[in-house]
């Protein structure tokens, strides 16, 4: 899935929004292709800990409490993209 600098990505369901950042969108889907945190962080030259944030912000966002929770929600939505960003 291509994610590109400051777009966000929308995924809907029903009548739930959920916008993400790109670097939210690469840790969601890494992780739901099997990839580990510390893999992730590696592939993009961050720290464990920031991707570990980064994660954070996904579950903050989906109100999920576990990483598997917010994979298998992310996994049942349709993606679409934010028309423009802000500013």
């Amino acid at each position: 899935m291509p994610v590109r600098g400051a777009t966000r990505e929308v995924f809907a369901r029903g009548d739930a929004v959920i916008v993400l950042t790109p670097t939210e969108v690469r840790v969601a889907c890494g992780l739901a292709t099997g990839r580990t945190l510390e893999n992730l962080a590696v592939s993009a030259n961050i720290s464990t800990h920031t991707s570990r944030s980064h994660l954070r912000g996904v579950l903050d966002k989906t109100g999920c409490g576990w990483q598997a929770e917010a994979v298998a929600l992310l996994a049942g939505l349709s993606l679409g993209r934010d028309p423009a960003p802000p500013g």
